[in-house]
């Protein structure tokens, strides 16, 4: 059904689809912990309410960013989205992209009235250290006697504490993610996201890669090779080193292809094997996958199941 599309496929100013649209204001790389609060919060402004996720599409590239691999696969959104129905008072939450070169310009006042009378949003939720408007001149108190003035119902969220403090920061963020990858510890990933990290790659049979070419560890027994090229990854790979993994094949068509958001997305009915990982510093990964069961050999690379789904479990 239409609740399970993640992304709204209307025009960026048309109203919002749904009965009683409620939106979080975010940047949603992550889809992390602090997120899902934020948009389980809008679920519950409103009886029977319609829970968006409102982001600004091509922030990097009009501020002139270093671009860089989003965290998580745009095949992947819908299945943690799905995932957040039960917190949202049991209803999918929604993502529209807003083009950032069209509001950046936008006073505070002018853009609290694109939300309620453009998009036709009844409530607002932020965190608390929001700022938006031209300059980040609005602040989530701004937002409150703004928000009050078009009849929104507008509530600030604090902000959600890591329980494992490492030094990379104290609260749960997106920052944090990047950061646990940076360092290789997907542990402290997995603590701020609430789910372990899933990379997806395009897949190639690896079985004739050059003894050497990445430092590979003794395979597995009846472990067949995969390979993960960089330029093929679709969210942010951790750090050079090896990682004990479970590993899933998925078809593109069915995922809906790397970067839309539509179809069944890269989770459902899809069955993993436990294997192992060895990235390199570009991101380029040697997968062995445990497949004593033989269940792998219908698999053909380039036909069909051809992106690859890396669920980390710790480094090794």
């Amino acid at each position: 059904g239409r609740g399970s599309v993640v992304r709204d496929a209307s025009s960026w100013n048309e109203p919002l689809q749904g009965a009683s649209p409620t939106v979080a204001l975010g940047k949603f790389d992550a889809l992390h912990r602090g997120h899902q609060k934020l948009v389980a919060t809008a679920a519950n402004l409103k009886p029977s309410a319609t829970p968006y996720l409102i982001s600004f599409d091509g922030m990097a590239e009009v501020l002139g960013w270093e671009p860089r691999l989003p965290l998580v696969a745009g095949c992947d959104r819908p299945r943690v989205l799905g995932s957040w129905g039960k917190a949202c008072a049991g209803v999918v939450p929604r993502e529209r992209g807003v083009p950032f070169s069209q509001v950046r310009h936008l006073s505070p006042e002018e853009f609290v009235g694109l939300l309620a009378v453009d998009l036709g949003a009844v409530g607002v939720v932020v965190g608390s250290n929001y700022r938006f408007g031209y300059k980040a001149a609005g602040t989530a108190e701004t937002l409150k006697v703004l928000g009050a003035a078009h009849g929104m119902k507008v509530e600030v969220v604090n902000l959600v504490e890591r329980t494992n403090q490492t030094g990379l920061g104290d609260t749960v963020s997106s920052s944090a993610v990047r950061g646990g990858l940076a360092a290789g510890d997907v542990g402290l990933v997995e603590e701020c996201l609430g789910r372990p990290y899933r990379l997806v790659g395009r897949a190639d049979v690896g079985d004739d890669v050059a003894a050497g070419s990445v430092p590979v560890p003794v395979p597995v027994p009846m472990s067949r090779r995969w390979r993960l090229e960089a330029g093929g990854l679709m969210n942010q790979h951790p750090a050079a080193g090896s990682y004990e993994v479970r590993v899933g094949f998925v078809d593109e068509a069915v995922a809906g292809g790397p970067l839309d958001g539509f179809g069944q997305g890269c989770g459902g009915d899809v069955v993993f094997y436990p294997g192992r990982a060895v990235f390199d510093a570009r991101g380029s990964a040697t997968v062995d996958v445990d497949d004593q069961g033989g269940a792998m050999a219908a698999l053909v690379p380039g036909r069909d199941r051809t992106l690859c789904v890396l669920e980390f479990v710790r480094p090794v």
